[in-house]
């Protein structure tokens, strides 16, 4: 009787404090690891951190002194799982900010977040179920666009596609990005176009030298200058830092003007190019010219390139989806015709290279350059 007694008691104990236990909690939202506070908001972002498991949970919001969840002070009202910020303050326009979670003894903190303003336009990137961009020939189909603090040209979830760009820019922690629009539009006041591009100058400590360069074009008055604007970047919801918004380029009447031909235009017609001289060589029409052996790729070719068909006539595709292209035979004799005149070219600029063997080895050597070649190039330009 005495053990059956003992036992009673161990198992009531046992049931008491199981059911003593305190329920875990579980987080279901995040803050996220930073926030630009727009000026369409008064300068403010409102923060959320949510957990489940417990009965009562309450929240505590606090300002990081270090920049970690770690260290901080409480903040006077801010006892909601959402809180908004204050409005921006000229004299502190970053801070860091963490919640802790608490039901009875359990308590569990969010991940700091930091939030700031810059004063400049926001670009907010959302890729599908939040797909980071990790290739830059392969479009991410159903990307949002969303646009904040750039007064008129604001603009809410717009749909793109949306890849990586760039060959050693490409390399760097920092990415730089395309951006092809399902249709035309302005963009902060520039002229409506698909294509645009996010510089991210990486490599650049003072974010200004394309820029600088841009504005000493335009005050030349250039032929074409690249337009743009600086941006804050917000790609799913962290925050990647200063970019630079603006125009791919392009053959356009509002970009380069030339002429990029036309349907049905004779085998022997020639169009304009738009070159690009790139040791990265990547481009289907391309060539090396003679005597510099420098790398023209034709990035409009359009009337040069055709798609690769299969044995049963359909368009062949490369592992991103995109079709696969080839030079066509009139496209190869356009293309020679363009190499032809860069060869000339070469041939006047060095015009004893064939002759002169010092020539050939360093053309700094060379003679002067036979000035007809003012009849080829634009000198001005």
């Amino acid at each position: 009787m005495a053990q059956w007694g003992l036992a009673m008691l161990l198992a009531f104990s046992m049931a008491t404090s199981v059911f003593a236990q305190e329920t875990e909690l579980v987080i279901t939202k995040q803050p996220d690891a930073a926030y630009v506070a727009v000026a369409d908001n008064g300068g403010t972002a409102t923060l959320t951190f949510e957990v489940q498991g417990g009965e009562n949970v309450s929240y505590q919001w606090y300002l990081s002194s270090d920049g970690t969840n770690e260290n901080g002070t409480a903040i006077d009202g801010a006892t909601e799982s959402s809180w908004t910020t204050p409005s921006f303050d000229a004299q502190n326009n970053s801070s860091f900010y963490y919640c802790v979670a608490t039901a009875g003894k359990k308590s569990v903190k969010s991940n700091v977040t930091m939030v700031a303003y810059t004063g400049l336009p926001t670009l907010y990137v959302n890729t599908p179920n939040g797909i980071e961009i990790t290739e830059k020939d392969r479009w991410i189909d159903g990307t949002e666009l969303t646009l904040k603090d750039a007064g008129n040209g604001n603009f809410e979830k717009v749909t793109t596609e949306f890849r990586g760009r760039g060959n050693s820019t490409w390399e760097q922690l920092k990415k730089p990005y395309a951006i092809k629009l399902n249709s035309k539009a302005e963009i902060m006041g520039m002229p409506k176009h698909k294509r645009w591009v996010l510089i991210a100058n990486y490599l650049d400590n003072s974010f200004l030298k394309n820029h600088v360069a841009f504005y000493l074009s335009k005050k030349l008055e250039m032929d074409y200058t690249v337009d743009g604007k600086f941006v804050n970047l917000v790609f799913n919801g962290a925050y990647r830092g200063l970019y630079w918004l603006g125009e791919a380029i392009k053959v356009d009447e509002n970009r380069v003007n030339i002429n990029d031909g036309e349907d049905g235009m004779d085998d022997n017609k020639d169009k304009d190019f738009l070159i690009e001289m790139d040791t990265h060589f990547d481009e289907v029409a391309k060539f090396y010219t003679p005597i510099r052996k420098m790398p023209y790729m034709v990035k409009n070719d359009d009337y040069i390139v055709e798609d690769v068909l299969n044995e049963k006539g359909k368009k062949v595709k490369d592992k991103y989806g995109n079709t696969v292209t080839q030079v066509s035979t009139v496209g190869q004799a356009r293309l020679e015709r363009f190499q032809n005149k860069i060869a000339a070219l070469e041939n006047l600029l060095y015009p004893d290279y064939e002759t002169n063997n010092n020539c050939k080895a360093n053309t700094n050597n060379c003679s002067a350059p036979d000035e007809s070649y003012a009849d080829i190039i634009d000198v001005e330009s």
